[in-house]
């Protein structure tokens, strides 16, 4: 602690006082040093928190491997009285029925999601954030939604793929009805047929036409009567 014994220098108003002198602290206070361990502590707390999270990020990644590694092989065929898989795990595992649902859901749509199973297993995606990629497996493209999950917060995440469910109802609603089918005929020629979605029959649709402009338009088809007719042409000249 500092005294100073004249009223002269930096932050002193001339005329505004002249009673003792002035005590100074020029070093951390009380206050500031119980601060800046409270803040140490803090900063402690928040890296031990967010590694707890990874950890259970990882934990609830394996409880879903376990459960989608179960549902494949139909292990609930070996109790009885079980009317599902979510019924079984609700009793198993103590949770309520919409949870258990929705775990189910998410184990299945990860054994389809490699990149996303991944990353949840090394803690870097929560399982929020699985929960919301995994209500679009197959529909958005899983590298995209990998981007997407890292960099969004769980909250961004959620609307986006609101957005997405939003945008793609109908599409996704397509998805069943998606039809690709050929077979090839006696005389080589190949019969098509196809049921797609509007934009992706648009691309089907365009790499025809440019088959067609580079093959050139099909020969015309043979007019049975033209025989007939070129060779009574003469007689009705004459």
């Amino acid at each position: 602690m500092l005294i100073k014994n004249d009223h002269d220098g930096p932050g002193v108003v001339p005329g505004r006082y002249a009673g003792e002198a002035i005590p100074i602290h020029d070093g951390p206070t009380p206050q500031s040093i119980a601060d800046e361990e409270q803040r140490r502590r803090a900063d402690g707390l928040a890296g031990r928190i967010s590694a707890a999270a990874a950890d259970a990020a990882r934990s609830e990644y394996q409880l879903l491997e376990l459960l989608g590694e179960f549902d494949a092989m139909n292990a609930i065929r070996y109790w009885n009285d079980f009317k599902s898989l979510a019924h079984w795990l609700s009793w198993a595992c103590s949770m309520t029925p919409g949870v258990a649902r929705e775990h189910v859901r998410v184990a299945k749509a990860l054994r389809r999601m490699p990149r996303i199973a991944e990353l949840f297993r090394d803690g870097r995606l929560s399982y929020s954030k699985v929960r919301e990629v995994t209500r679009v497996v197959d529909v958005v493209d899983e590298t995209r939604l990998a981007q997407l999950a890292l960099t969004a917060t769980a909250s961004q995440l959620a609307r986006m793929i609101s957005g997405f469910r939003s945008a793609d109802g109908a599409r996704i609603s397509q998805q069943t009805k998606r039809q690709v089918a050929w077979h090839e005929r006696e005389d080589g020629m190949i019969d098509f047929r196809a049921r797609l979605p509007k934009e992706e029959a648009a691309v089907l649709l365009a790499a025809l036409e440019a088959a067609k402009d580079q093959f050139g338009p099909p020969p015309p088809k043979p007019d049975p009567c033209g025989d007939a007719e070129e060779e009574s042409a003469p007689g009705v000249g004459s």
